[in-house]
């Protein structure tokens, strides 16, 4: 992982850096391998802990994405709560490839999860649960053609509305 300029890499209007993430060498028919995760700490922090009640179940993630000119990625949600007690993995993936700037946005409340942590929750009730940390999972394709990695994520948010 990496901060990208201007001077490395096709930036999105407006923006001077995005996050870069290589892999110069992926598996050759290995699905769904976890590559890496980028994560972003949300409410844990008890002074935004209020805020998340006007989140609750209308909280959107939203990013820009580009894959440049290297094979695609899986992208997976997945949530913790504070103590990191309960996580959840979303049960959709994205499959994602463009050398392009593309926004994908998504509600969290809309994801169909399965538990991955040890608590009692099957599913996140975001009414009742305050996310301590969502993360971006990136994850291998089926096949891939380049044999590398090259994602470039910029302008990552969690609002309350529809970006």
């Amino acid at each position: 992982m990496s901060q990208c300029g201007r001077d490395d890499c096709k930036q999105r209007n407006g923006s001077s850096k995005c996050m870069r993430i290589q892999w110069e060498s992926v598996f050759a028919n290995k699905p769904n391998v976890w590559l890496t995760d980028i994560k972003i700490d949300t409410f844990g922090n008890a002074a935004m802990q209020k805020k998340w009640n006007r989140f609750k179940e209308n909280a959107w993630l939203s990013f820009n994405i580009n894959t440049a000119n290297a094979d695609s990625v899986y992208l997976q949600f997945v949530v913790f709560t504070k103590d990191e007690n309960d996580k959840w993995g979303s049960r959709e993936m994205i499959g994602f490839k463009s050398n392009r700037w593309k926004m994908i946005k998504l509600r969290l409340g809309d994801l169909s999860y399965d538990n991955w942590g040890k608590g009692n929750s099957a599913t996140p009730d975001f009414n009742t649960i305050i996310p301590a940390r969502i993360e971006i999972g990136l994850r291998s394709v089926y096949a891939n053609d380049k044999g590398k990695i090259d994602v470039r994520i910029d302008d990552v948010v969690v609002s309350n509305y529809e970006p």
